[in-house]
């Protein structure tokens, strides 16, 4: 399948992190840039409803002007932009070969992307203020820089604006071995926190967060974890706080005047 080039790239330091993601989806019968575009929109199914439900959940409203970071190929805005096609939509990730996908989504949505760019969270070409709406759907926790990438988001992101960070692992500190352990993947950077670690982080970065727990059993697909959630929907709050959970965070300037 042939790919008419409708991307910019941006990758000044193209490492082996960012070469291993595409590595990743070179090699996926479903995800590489020419597999068929139903068994992606198939597999990525799940995860728009997840999006959905926390969206809802949240009052996600993209404005004016949304940047998607890390979006994979593509199918996050896509869904956005015919959901919302008043909304100027800059989607990105620092895979070549899942932007190239983005066309499939694109064409199976009825709709175009305003600007795609091969770019890392850590480092965009954007100007200052642009976006009312900063979004990462279960991609923060790839970035290797968070501190950087959250500076940059703070530089991109309007004043009045919000960014989502949706579906992002969280794990206490003490079970950082082990959660790593079981998550794994060969040479895909993949990084957990704690809840106090991301307060933390977004502080420095200065903005001011909030953070939900997901504990619904039904954003899971697998039967394990639905049943692993569906009990943390049973413990309180505080208790969940010490086990590894899922969780979305909403952060804004805490500085309005900056």
């Amino acid at each position: 399948m042939k790919h008419t080039k409708d991307y910019r790239v941006h990758l000044p330091h193209h490492n082996a992190a960012i070469t291993a993601e595409d590595k990743e989806f070179r090699a996926s019968v479903i995800e590489k840039s020419a597999a068929p575009a139903y068994l992606s929109i198939n597999l990525k199914a799940i995860s728009t409803h997840v999006f959905i439900r926390l969206a809802k959940k949240l009052s996600f409203e993209p404005g004016k002007q949304l940047l998607e970071l890390g979006g994979g190929y593509g199918y996050l805005s896509s869904y956005i932009k015919r959901t919302w096609p008043s909304t100027q939509i800059t989607y990105t990730d620092p895979s070549e070969e899942a932007v190239k996908k983005s066309q499939q989504l694109e064409r199976y949505y009825g709709v175009h992307l305003d600007q795609k760019w091969v770019c890392a969270a850590e480092r965009t070409p954007f100007g200052d203020r642009t976006y009312d709406t900063v979004l990462m759907f279960s991609s923060f926790h790839h970035v290797q820089d968070p501190g950087q990438a959250l500076t940059e988001i703070a530089r991109v992101l309007r004043t009045d604006g919000s960014a989502y960070f949706l579906y992002e692992p969280s794990a206490p500190r003490y079970l950082h071995r082990l959660y790593n352990r079981h998550v794994h993947r060969e040479g895909v950077v993949e990084n957990y926190y704690s809840l106090r670690q991301y307060r933390q982080m977004f502080k420095r970065a200065g903005f001011t967060t909030e953070i939900t727990l997901v504990r619904d059993p039904s954003l899971r697909w697998k039967k394990s974890s639905a049943m692993y959630y569906a009990l943390l929907s049973l413990l309180p709050e505080l208790v969940c706080h010490l086990l590894p959970c899922s969780i979305s965070i909403v952060a804004r300037h805490s500085n309005k005047n900056s």
